[in-house]
């Protein structure tokens, strides 16, 4: 009897094996679990560049146009009022945000359900990028941001404890919202205008660079260029960009200069935001949108069309930033 007993205990131990194996193997896949026992990890890469599609661009005889904002922070009256100014139609226009839509002013919140309403096109700002790192902080166990773009920060004061406070506010969809944009929307060639390609980003990229090659941070925080001689074979000068406005030229000179250089069908437009103190910034290869709306001065917006393109702006309300001085 005792080989039959084994046997048996044998068959059993095999059948409860079989059962439990498929529950063992998803407890090991389960995402919950890999965070307790390994180090955080993205579940989807970030997206650096992002092509707009080219039904949306103005073109002979399709009557459309884009429309680009600078920074909102939080400014939905304003910039309704500056769509409205602009006589926005949906059906007709796309609009576009340069990044730090929200933060700082008073209704992020709303900001951001206008323009998803609107199916706008955004961009990563630096702002954006701060309200995902408090996030992440705040609730480690529902979102990993551990991507490149997150990398580097910027320090924090009352900023930071404005960021902490709006990364409580939003809700999953919301975040979910602010990670799906990239940090350089591609607007492929502006015929109109004259461009054999153009980009919206927040902050400003690096010439000579290829777009796949910048590095996210500096696109969402550079404010200048420090041109250098290179040591390196083949290559008479590096940049090197950074947030310090002191520590170079502004980033837009060495751009323009750069671009000016190259053979026309090869030349570039850059529209972007995140220098206020620089203020409306166009010239001829760039154009900065960043005009102190939070702080009671004009929101922007370039109006791009089949012949060409402007600039359109709106008085702010008032100084959002007041209270956050006293």
């Amino acid at each position: 009897m005792e080989p039959i007993i084994a046997g048996a205990a044998c068959l059993a131990a095999l059948a409860i094996l079989t059962l439990v194996r498929p529950l063992l193997a998803q407890a090991s896949i389960s995402p919950n679990l890999q965070q307790t026992l390994s180090p955080p990890h993205h579940s989807k890469s970030p997206i650096h560049i992002e092509k707009l599609s080219p039904h949306l661009i103005p073109a002979h005889g399709n009557k459309r146009r884009l429309i680009v904002v600078g920074d909102i922070h939080g400014c939905l009256d304003e910039l309704k009022a500056l769509l409205h100014h602009i006589s926005f139609t949906p059906s007709h226009d796309h609009l576009i945000l340069a990044g730090d839509l929200i933060n700082k002013g008073p209704d992020s919140v709303g900001v951001l359900h206008y323009v998803r309403s609107l199916s706008a096109s955004c961009v990563r700002g630096n702002h954006e990028d701060k309200i995902l790192r408090a996030r992440a902080a705040l609730f480690p166990t529902t979102t990993t941001e551990t991507t490149a773009l997150l990398s580097k920060s910027s320090s924090d004061s009352g900023e930071g404890k404005m960021a902490d406070t709006l990364a409580r506010e939003l809700s999953e969809k919301d975040i979910e919202y602010i990670r799906s944009w990239p940090t350089i929307l591609d607007l492929g060639p502006l015929e109109g205008p004259g461009y054999a390609r153009a980009a919206v980003v927040h902050a400003g990229l690096v010439p000579g660079v290829s777009w796949s090659a910048q590095e996210p941070f500096h696109v969402m925080n550079m404010r200048a260029i420090e041109v250098c001689k290179s040591k390196k074979k083949g290559v008479h000068v590096e940049y090197k960009p950074s947030e310090d406005r002191e520590n170079g030229r502004r980033w837009w000179s060495v751009w323009n200069e750069f671009q000016a250089k190259q053979p026309r069908e090869n030349r570039m437009l850059c529209v972007y935001g995140h220098d206020s103190k620089q203020g409306l910034v166009e010239k001829e290869y760039s154009v900065g949108l960043d005009s102190g709306c939070v702080k009671g001065e004009r929101l922007s917006a370039l109006v791009v069309e089949e012949k060409g393109m402007r600039v359109e702006s709106v008085k702010s309300k008032r100084d959002y930033t007041a209270r956050n001085k006293k």
